[in-house]
């Protein structure tokens, strides 16, 4: 009897050891999705988000779409994709679209790891904790490393289409990719293909990494080269192609480039100059800065559970880091207006090649120098590593909410004090006062009201005109 009640206690000490591990791995899950959520709530809209709704309200989804590729950016994909939200939320509700892309920069973190960590024969890679362990740590490095241009590429609705969604839709074509390779049916060849053909329409920068991605991935892995119009390769290849030419030579492209007076068309001469000027921009704007934390979160991912395949994650980033130059391309044939927005590819694919190259640095001390570089060292350093990573994710996100909520509610303050202004004529808005939240986009009202922002809102409200009285006072 002693011994069946001792058998009792220890497979219950068991089972409660294996669900508080549990609870504790999606606690921090949740930990980590909370603040992206709840920062994309507190968000609100800005001058693009006002016009886009005017053009959907009045013209209707087709028109909006026709519009945007003919006169402005190509981008039919991801133009129909914010037009079905225009078509249903005023501005003010595009808030819960930045909190669903909020939580889409949780799961593509999920997904890179996915990606780093798919060659890898142990088995316990794959296991829930480390997989949320390193999420914390790639997103805590993109976090910080991008977080000049985040507001506008993820939490601002109409950049975060633009942006994160073909992003992630890009990823999940990456991580396809070997499978998708291994199948002989014809209806998933088609439907790959289709998709392939969609991925190609969403940006011009995108469309690049990926065709480099997909070169690459046949030569490493030493696919059978099958050039014959059946092969699957091919028809994903082709695929990417007439989705990147229905973008490329979209009327819109250079429509937007004669608009906009800070975009220019670079003389042939001049390529190769030009291309260094981006790279070298991009990397001031966070690329230093991204790579040290990469290189970091790789090495705790090598903390985690040790890479075999030193040989494959040095290939493979400097695959990725080929892709993120090949993002640049597009910029110098294409008319561009130069924004600092249009690094996040060039940051993503760094930020990837990094990471497995973090992983390598560290596999590599660990077996040159195994007598001094101690086991419960790297383990010690490593958890170290992610509380201080975790810590500080957590308070500069709540930083931002605070901010962002005292600017959201002075904002919905406005606009129920517009709203009963529908009608009249020259309407006088009170400024704003706060700190700007250092990962929301933000641009107010101009003392101008003749300013096409001032223009899109006093269309918005019904209003004849709308200027903003002196006195803002929104810090950076």
């Amino acid at each position: 009897m002693p011994l069946i009640i001792q058998r009792l206690i220890t497979y219950n000490l068991s089972n409660m050891r294996a669900l508080f591990k549990k609870m504790s791995e999606i606690g921090l899950a949740l930990l980590l999705c909370g603040p992206l959520f709840w920062l994309g709530i507190d968000s609100y809209p800005i001058a693009d988000d006002f016009r886009s709704y005017n053009w959907v309200q009045t013209g209707g989804f087709r028109h909006y779409v026709h519009h945007m590729y003919f006169e402005w950016g190509g981008r039919i994909g991801v133009d129909a994709f914010l037009a079905l939200w225009l078509r249903f939320c005023n501005p003010f509700q595009l808030r819960f679209l930045s909190s669903l892309l909020g939580l889409l920069l949780f799961f593509q973190s999920v997904l890179i790891v996915r990606i780093l960590s798919e060659k890898e024969p142990d088995a316990v890679s794959r296991s829930f904790g480390r997989q949320i362990l390193m999420t914390l740590m790639v997103l805590s490095a993109f976090w910080w490393g991008c977080r000049d241009i985040l507001g506008e590429t993820v939490f601002w609705a109409s950049g975060g289409s633009n942006y994160l969604v073909p992003s992630f839709l890009g990823l999940v074509w990456i991580y396809f990719l070997p499978a998708a390779l291994e199948r002989s049916g014809k209806i998933a060849v088609i439907c790959f293909s289709l998709f392939s053909v969609v991925i190609g329409t969403l940006h011009q920068q995108l469309a690049p990494a990926l065709f480099i991605y997909g070169a690459g991935f046949q030569r490493l892995e030493k696919k059978p080269r099958e050039w014959t119009w059946k092969s699957p390769s091919t028809l994903y290849g082709v695929g990417l192609a007439l989705g990147a030419l229905v973008l490329f030579f979209a009327p819109g492209n250079f429509v937007r480039a004669r608009t906009l007076p800070a975009s220019f068309q670079v003389p042939l001469s001049q390529y190769s100059a030009f291309y260094r000027y981006l790279f070298f921009r991009y990397w001031a704007l966070g690329g230093w800065r991204l790579l040290q934390l990469s290189i970091l979160a790789g090495g705790v991912m090598e903390a985690l559970w040790p890479c075999r395949r030193l040989r494959w994650n040095f290939a493979y980033g400097l695959l990725f880091f080929a892709c993120s130059a090949g993002t640049l391309v597009p910029m110098v044939f294409v008319p561009r207006h130069v924004e600092n927005r249009t690094a996040w590819y060039f940051m993503l694919f760094l930020h990837m090649a990094c990471v497995l190259w973090g992983r390598v640095g560290l596999a590599l001390v660990r077996r040159r120098f195994s007598v001094l570089v101690k086991g419960i060292w790297i383990n010690g350093a490593a958890a170290v590593v992610l509380g201080i990573s975790l810590f500080l994710f957590l308070q500069s996100s709540y930083q931002d909410i605070y901010w962002a909520r005292l600017l959201s509610m002075q904002l919905n303050a406005r606009d129920r004090m517009l709203k009963t202004q529908a009608g009249s004529g020259d309407v006088v808005v009170p400024a704003l006062w706060g700190r700007r939240p250092l990962r929301l986009h933000f641009n107010d009202l101009a003392l101008d009201p003749a300013s096409w922002i001032n223009e899109s809102q006093a269309e918005y409200y019904h209003v004849q005109s709308l200027r903003l009285s002196p006195g803002a006072d929104i810090k950076n």
